[in-house]
């Protein structure tokens, strides 16, 4: 009982680890810009551990230095870059080592993997103001990257769940059923008029 208090104790103190992924053809000069303003905004909520951007065949030029003062990575899918941010993505996910993905693309193929992500960690997409809505209700909340200080994170709430020794009773709760009713003995059910 000690250990499990221990270890919910310790996961509501630490602080959240973060990651961005991006994807090339979302990133523009304009983006490129605001990165440091994100990178300082995330830092009040936790730690960034991976910040990268994944190209598809080559990096232009003129994102080289402003990624770099950024303090973002970048990778080269030499084919299918959805498929490529996708694996970068969801190994991130397999890893559970990080509370908070943010993700920047404009490919809704990858709706389903945000869909399956949203089910662990709390996830934001990066918007300009022009992302299709079935993109931005994939996400638990979109960053705008013009309001950047408006902008407030919500993390999900955690359940509380009752420890062993604790004063909870399921006698009074009507959300329980008798399971003697259920089954091959259906012929005990007994209708009531509520």
């Amino acid at each position: 009982m000690v250990e499990k208090f221990l270890v919910d104790l310790i996961q509501r103190v630490k602080k959240n680890e973060i990651a961005i992924i991006l994807s090339g053809d979302f990133v523009d000069s304009e983006l490129l810009e605001f990165l440091p303003k994100l990178k300082n905004k995330l830092k009040t909520v936790g730690d960034i551990k991976v910040a990268t951007v994944i190209y598809a065949n080559k990096l232009p030029e003129s994102h080289f230095d402003p990624l770099r003062k950024a303090g973002f990575s970048h990778k080269i899918a030499h084919s299918f870059l959805e498929l490529n941010y996708l694996i970068e993505v969801y190994d991130l996910y397999l890893r559970e080592e990080i509370d908070i993905i943010i993700l920047g693309t404009k490919s809704e193929m990858l709706i389903p993997l945000f869909t399956e992500i949203r089910q662990k960690n709390t996830i934001y997409g990066l918007t300009k103001g022009n992302l299709p809505v079935s993109i931005v209700e994939s996400f638990d909340g979109m960053i705008n990257i013009n309001a950047i200080e408006d902008f407030e994170f919500v993390e999900k709430k955690i359940p509380d769940f009752a420890m062993e020794g604790s004063d909870y009773s399921d006698e009074d709760n009507d959300d329980f059923i008798d399971i003697t009713n259920i089954g091959t003995t259906s012929s005990k059910i007994v209708l009531e008029d509520k």
